[in-house]
């Protein structure tokens, strides 16, 4: 009898198995999640935002570097035109007018986080020749958050975007307040902060922390706190007031604004 050569049933089975596995492993490679094709994906989506966000890096500085090094007086717009002004074009925009924000690339479809801390400057902030350290204590006062921003607030040292209000005095800074038979005595009180009595000049912060965050300081009411002396006033010479302030209250008379 004459033999034939040939491959078994069992044995082709389990070479198409094997290719399959090998056929499975090598797209896998190249498109999973670790895959050659995902991981240049990557490297590419990376490498372009990294190319904006430098854009962006060189336009700010190159403004910090025309406003002799300061970052007052830097806005978003003007981000965005240094960069159309590199770049010969001029899609580029700011999303927002005050930091911080996005610069958005259209045509690349990219945006880029900007957060450009302004400076404080007290002459501008008390327009008066103020001094950090004769503002008064934070401690000194009791607080109400009034927005609670998505923007997260900024460093101390630098204008928080969050705001607060400050809502009076704290009692156990107030002294020589009175009253009779239940009725309100519109009588000035002093203040007595750390052994020393302020009557000539009570200067309003324009920050505070509070739960380890920062915020501005955007409404006073300088009563001070409980009993029948909540329509009581410091009796203080001057009060300085931030220009971060919008509304000020006090008295029976509701809202003043000086």
């Amino acid at each position: 009898m004459k033999k034939e050569q040939g491959i078994t049933l069992i044995a082709l089975v389990v070479t198409i198995v094997v290719l399959l596995i090998l056929a499975g492993v090598s797209i896998s490679m190249l498109t999973g999640e670790n895959g050659i094709v995902t991981q240049a994906g990557k490297a590419k989506d990376e490498t372009e935002q990294a190319r904006v966000q430098e854009l962006v890096d060189l336009a700010v500085n190159s403004l910090i570097g025309e406003n002799m090094g300061s970052t007052n007086g830097i806005t978003p717009q003007m981000v965005a035109e240094e960069v159309n002004e590199m770049e010969n074009r001029d899609d580029v925009y700011a999303e927002g007018s005050e930091f911080p924000t996005q610069i958005i690339f259209p045509e690349e479809e990219r945006e880029v986080d900007v957060d450009l801390e302004q400076e404080v400057d007290l002459n501008e902030m008390y327009e008066a020749a103020v001094n950090e350290e004769d503002i008064a204590s934070t401690d000194l006062f009791e607080y109400e958050i009034i927005d609670e921003a998505e923007i997260g607030a900024v460093t101390i040292g630098k204008l928080p975007s969050k705001k607060a209000k400050i809502l009076r005095i704290k009692q156990e800074y107030c002294s020589g307040i009175s009253s009779s038979d239940g009725t309100y005595e519109n009588t000035n009180y002093e203040i007595i902060y750390e052994g020393e009595k302020i009557s000539d000049t009570l200067i309003i912060p324009y920050q505070v922390e509070l739960d380890g965050e920062m915020y501005k300081i955007t409404e006073v009411n300088l009563h001070a706190m409980g009993g029948f002396d909540c329509y009581s006033f410091p009796e203080v010479e001057t009060v300085i007031y931030p220009n971060t302030i919008e509304e000020i209250y006090g008295g029976n008379s509701g809202y003043f604004r000086e």
